[in-house]
């Protein structure tokens, strides 16, 4: 069964519609977006570091990202910054997608023309933030697992015990 879906999800079309899926599980969908998010912060950073034009960089991360932003990093890379918007303004496009706090910061980045160790430093805020999600997510999965490893343990003993009690009330 996992392997079938690993096949599965290598298929585009599917990938989408199980990231679609994802955002309605509400604590999925907040860190699929902050994965993604860093995905986009620290590639761009690093490409840009690299020497790569914010075009190229761009294009490259849409290959990278999660399958709901590729169009939108794609259509950044080809439509907003040939028609000359910067990519903060480009970004205040899809206010779904992009965040304040990363706008705010990409603002900022290319004021100052330090673009690229700002995406850096975005990029480390959502590491920080996946991390802690983790966390507090592991923290109430703990309790839940012991509730449903205490109800197996205890249909199984039931499901020992009774045939037993069964043959003694039979003598």
């Amino acid at each position: 069964l996992i392997i079938a879906i690993i096949i599965a999800l290598r298929k585009r079309s599917l990938r989408l519609k199980f990231a679609l899926l994802l955002r309605f599980v509400p604590f999925l969908s907040k860190l699929q977006k902050n994965i993604t998010l860093m995905r986009f912060s620290k590639t761009i950073a690093n490409l840009i570091t690299a020497g790569f034009s914010l075009k190229a960089a761009l294009l490259t991360t849409s290959e990278v990202v999660d399958v709901r932003y590729q169009t939108i990093v794609t259509d950044i890379a080809q439509k907003s910054l040939e028609q000359g918007l910067s990519l903060t303004d480009a970004m205040k496009k899809y206010p779904d997608f992009f965040p304040d706090i990363l706008i705010s910061a990409v603002s900022t980045g290319e004021k100052s023309g330090k673009l690229s160790p700002v995406l850096s430093q975005m990029a480390e805020f959502y590491e920080e933030e996946i991390i802690y999600n983790l966390e507090t997510f592991l923290t109430l999965l703990e309790p839940a697992l012991l509730v449903v490893v205490g109800v197996v343990v205890g249909l199984l003993a039931g499901a020992l015990i009774s045939p037993i009690y069964r043959l003694i009330g039979k003598f």
